[in-house]
């Protein structure tokens, strides 16, 4: 009697130390489910819960996939990556396969890039080149030599 629940609890120790070692396995490899939402309502009302999903969507002509890969701190944990850029500057090119991970607010409903501040990652160096770039050549055409001529006259 002693011997088979000795053998019972060894069968089960071993079936579940596979179990953890597969479940390892998959949240090493990104396999995990994730919800596959079809629109920006179904992707809001999971980022909300702060549930796996996914969403592909083009946003002015470059594709980009947002994935909630789970709860850390407070916050719901996002994904975004570019998948293809279709039109639009040269620049725009160096985002493709770039990616980020973004901290959300739990309850939060905000795209998850509005907040900077709160990514990390390849995909936000490069948007943040971007927009200093833009901005110098902004600041450039405003500040032309006949601008600065103005600007320096007092009188």
């Amino acid at each position: 009697m002693e011997k088979k629940r000795v053998i019972i609890i060894s069968i089960l120790s071993i079936i579940m130390i596979i179990l953890l070692l597969v479940m390892i396995s998959l949240i090493r490899n990104n396999e995990i489910s994730f919800k596959k939402c079809e629109s920006t309502e179904c992707f809001v009302n999971a980022q909300k819960r702060c549930i796996p999903a996914e969403y592909i969507f083009d946003k002015n002509g470059v594709t980009v996939r947002y994935r909630i890969i789970g709860k850390e701190e407070g916050f719901c944990k996002i994904q975004v990556k570019v998948i293809q850029v279709k039109k639009g500057n040269i620049e725009k090119l160096k985002l493709v396969d770039k990616e980020m991970v973004c901290s959300a607010p739990m309850g939060s409903t905000d795209p998850p890039e509005s907040k900077l501040e709160r990514c990390s990652g390849r995909l936000k160096e490069e948007m943040q080149s971007i927009i200093i770039k833009k901005l110098y050549d902004l600041l450039l055409t405003e500040f032309s030599e006949e601008n600065l001529n103005n600007i320096t006259k007092v009188f």
